[in-house]
C-alpha cells in the first residue's frame, strides 16, 4: 500500500470515527433535552413515594429538604395566620408536638404550589390539618383541588363538599384519588405547572381559615429542565 493510499485510508477512518462520535454526542444531548416523565404511586398518606418528597430529596440522593426552602418549588397563599410560615404547608414529617399552619380568615382562602420547570398530573393527593384540636378544630370541609399552567386560569381537578375525612384530632390527615374526566374538560393536557387548594366554604368551626400543615401529590411528573 502506497503512502498516499495509507494516508487516505487513515483519513477516512478518522472521519468515520468523528461522525460516529458526533452522532453519539447529539443523541446524548437529545436525550438530556427530552422531557423526563416519572410516575409516583400512592400507598398511604405522606409516605416516601410522593412527588414533593422526591423533589425534596432529589430523587433520593439527599436527606429531605422542604422543596420551598430549597427553591425547587414555590408555595404561596392568600396570607398567613399569626406566626405561620408558608413553607410549613409542605411539611412532610411534622414535629412531635405538631405545628400551627393556617391562612388568614378570609373567604376563598387558598394555598398554591408553583412547580416551575416541572409539570404534574395529580392522580392522588393528601392533606394534613394543623395542631388545632377538638375544641376549635377548624378542619376544611368544602374545598377544591385545581390545576393551572399560568396561575391565572384554573381547572377543577376534584371538588369536596361537606367532606369530613379530616378528623377533629390535631394534625389529622386524609387522602383522595384524582380521576381525569372522560369529557375532556381538563383541556388538551392533564399536566399542570401550578396546583392549588381553594377553600370554597367555611371550615368545621365556621371560619375561613384554611388549616394546611402538609400537602403531598402522587401521579406523573414531566421534568422540563
Amino acid at each position: 500500500m502506497t503512502a498516499q493510499l495509507l494516508a487516505s485510508k487513515r483519513g477516512k477512518e478518522a472521519f468515520e470515527a468523528f461522525v460516529a462520535e458526533t452522532e453519539a454526542t447529539d443523541a446524548l444531548a437529545a436525550r438530556r433535552l427530552r422531557p423526563r416523565r416519572m410516575t409516583f404511586h400512592f400507598e398511604h398518606p405522606f409516605d416516601t413515594g410522593g412527588i414533593l418528597y422526591s423533589i425534596g430529596t432529589l430523587n433520593g440522593s439527599r436527606p429531605y429538604i422542604n422543596p420551598h426552602r430549597s427553591g425547587d418549588v414555590v408555595v404561596s397563599w392568600i396570607g398567613g395566620g399569626d406566626n405561620c410560615q408558608v413553607e410549613d404547608c409542605l411539611t412532610h414529617t411534622p414535629p412531635s408536638d405538631g405545628l400551627h399552619c393556617y391562612t388568614v380568615n378570609r373567604s376563598g382562602a387558598w394555598v398554591s404550589i408553583d412547580f416551575k420547570d416541572r409539570r404534574v398530573a395529580p392522580r392522588h393527593y393528601c392533606l394534613r390539618a394543623d395542631k388545632h384540636g377538638t375544641a376549635h378544630p377548624h378542619k376544611p370541609r368544602h374545598w377544591v383541588l385545581q390545576g393551572s399552567e399560568d396561575g391565572e386560569s384554573w381547572v377543577t381537578l376534584r371538588e369536596h363538599v361537606n367532606d369530613t375525612a379530616l378528623g377533629a384530632d390535631p394534625m389529622s390527615c386524609a387522602a383522595w384519588s384524582v380521576d381525569p374526566p372522560t369529557d375532556g374538560s381538563w383541556g388538551s393536557s392533564s399536566f399542570f405547572r401550578h396546583v392549588r387548594l381553594y377553600l370554597s366554604g367555611p371550615n368545621s368551626s365556621g371560619t375561613w381559615h384554611f388549616m394546611c400543615a402538609g400537602i403531598e401529590l402522587y401521579g406523573q411528573v414531566i421534568n422540563q429542565m
